[in-house]
């Protein structure tokens, strides 16, 4: 019996399909060539990392859709065409506003405008062109230390992308000088470093084997780096099983090729050097070209724990990022060499020279700066007023604290370690009327994810059942405050116990 296509049922039966799936997983492609092409046939029609999608691409899917949701980010790559182009990254661009002035003066206004969208180099451009309403998440959780997002929402952002706090205490980028001579478009020193880098991760992981991406700053250097790692895996059995079993967690990739990838680790290699007569060309490709600053944004906010950066760049050189700043801004030369200046401020500790680098993209920063809002420092409720006061009478004000900050959430209450003395429990006071709708019920939870992987331990208490029974629910609380007290000391006390046994050869 002969099976109908895809493409037949769909144009066949439409309502019948959607109704038994109402949503949809393609790419603009498929959408293309297998849905029937009338406007608004779908309520909602989203495009993810609208940057990388091209109009031509994506037009007719757009028309498919009642409200339109594109989503993408301005400051990262635009699609690889664009980088590729013969005009946009290789050659200046000052000329190409005069040609285009010449080409529309005899054309309307309107021509004019709708040939400008016609020429937006991606979906994302389109839609801000087109006057879309924008919407910003502001909350930014990918990144477990805050020092791996600081340098972009300095520089890029305008400082409005809130960080979570780093759940614990470690160097977040660390800065490897290689000086290795760059011959033959590849830097050896830097891969065989890169080598060495990707078998000490991998031997001292312990729980679970970390995902990790190099990044290379042409693709003669990735190649290389391959080699050397297969020469390597062949001769270290050990270091071979480990690598299998990161599997597909692992790449190699250059610049180009990297937007949309995240990894716990990210090892840069930034090839370039001196050559062997001494000579250091500062011609580095499309990074520096054009809108590549868009490029280094990408690779430098892909790690979730921590960046390696290897690099063979002369000091003498990238210590002159402020002149390079304040002469053509955050882009080019100055902000790659900014960028690696306060990767070694962070690699060494070095906290003035850091907040230095911070304030200097801030003040060059093209996006507005964001201003936080004042956020009143008093509870929300009286029923939360009413928690705070009997957990005072408890276990002590000096534990607590109201509307505590973290990462752009506010938690409501929350309870400090009894050892440490941070935060510990999130306690939330939570009225019926504030999860009457899904929306509201979705962000919260989200919300606490995110909290929930840095750490905190959530406790919440409701309205309608605190006024009911207050002693009960009161008793509720302080039990499981005890509880947590209770398991963390004794974890505290395997680990100071750990400390006091000597192991001896005798």
């Amino acid at each position: 019996m002969r099976r109908n296509s895809l493409r037949t049922i769909v144009n066949r039966e439409f309502e019948l399909f959607t109704d038994f799936f109402p949503v949809l997983l393609v790419n603009p492609s498929v959408c293309s060539s297998i849905l029937p092409l009338e406007e608004g046939i779908f309520d909602v029609v989203i495009f993810d990392e609208a940057s990388q999608l091209r109009l031509e691409d994506t037009y007719a899917a757009l028309i498919r859709g009642k409200a339109k949701i594109v989503s993408g980010d301005k400051h990262q790559m635009a699609p690889s065409s664009y980088f590729e182009g013969s005009g946009a990254l290789l050659d200046p661009i000052d000329d190409e506003i005069e040609d285009h002035e010449d080409e529309f003066s005899d054309r309307t206004a309107l021509q004019a405008a709708q040939l400008n969208l016609a020429d937006s180099e991606s979906l994302l451009a389109y839609a801000v062109d087109k006057g879309f309403v924008e919407s910003y998440l502001k909350v930014h959780y990918r990144s477990k230390h805050p020092y791996l997002i600081d340098f972009s929402n300095h520089a890029f952002y305008g400082n409005r992308l809130m960080p979570v706090p780093a759940k614990e205490h470690y160097t977040p980028i660390e800065y490897l000088q290689i000086d290795g001579l760059y011959e033959g478009q590849v830097n050896k020193q830097e891969a065989l470093k890169v080598v060495e880098l990707l078998q000490q991760i991998m031997k001292d992981a312990k729980d679970s084997i970390p995902s990790v991406g190099v990044a290379t700053f042409n693709i003669y250097q990735r190649n290389l780096i391959l080699e050397e790692l297969s020469a390597v895996r062949q001769n270290d059995t050990v270091f071979d099983s480990l690598m299998a079993q990161a599997g597909d967690s692992f790449f190699v990739k250059n610049l180009e090729n990297i937007q949309g990838d995240e990894r716990d680790i990210i090892i840069l290699s930034t090839t370039f050097g001196r050559k062997a007569d001494g000579s250091f060309s500062q011609n580095f490709g499309p990074i520096i070209q054009g809108k590549g600053h868009r490029m280094l944004n990408v690779i430098i906010t892909r790690a979730r724990s921590k960046v390696y950066v290897c690099t063979s760049f002369p000091q003498e050189y990238v210590g002159q990022y402020p002149n390079l700043i304040q002469q053509k801004g955050n882009k080019g030369r100055g902000i790659l060499y900014a960028y690696f200046t306060y990767a070694k401020a962070v690699s060494e500790g070095n906290d003035e020279l850091r907040r230095g680098i911070l304030q200097l993209l801030s003040q060059y920063c093209t996006d507005k700066l964001y201003e936080p809002a004042e956020f009143s420092l008093g509870s929300e409720s009286p029923f939360e007023d009413e928690v705070f006061e009997q957990l005072a009478q408890h276990i002590g004000a000096d534990r607590l604290e109201q509307q505590h900050s973290v990462g752009g959430f506010r938690i409501d209450i929350v309870v400090k370690s009894k050892i440490s003395h941070k935060p510990l429990i999130a306690i939330e006071c939570d009225g019926a009327k504030y999860h009457n709708s899904p929306e509201a019920y979705a962000w919260d939870s989200f919300r606490q994810e995110q909290l929930e992987r840095y750490g905190f331990i959530f406790h919440r208490i409701w309205s309608i059942k605190w006024w009911d029974d207050a002693n009960g629910e009161l008793k509720r609380l302080l039990d499981f405050i005890r509880q947590q007290d209770e398991e963390e000391a004794n974890l505290n006390n395997h680990v100071h116990v750990a400390t006091k046994i000597n192991i001896s050869d005798n």
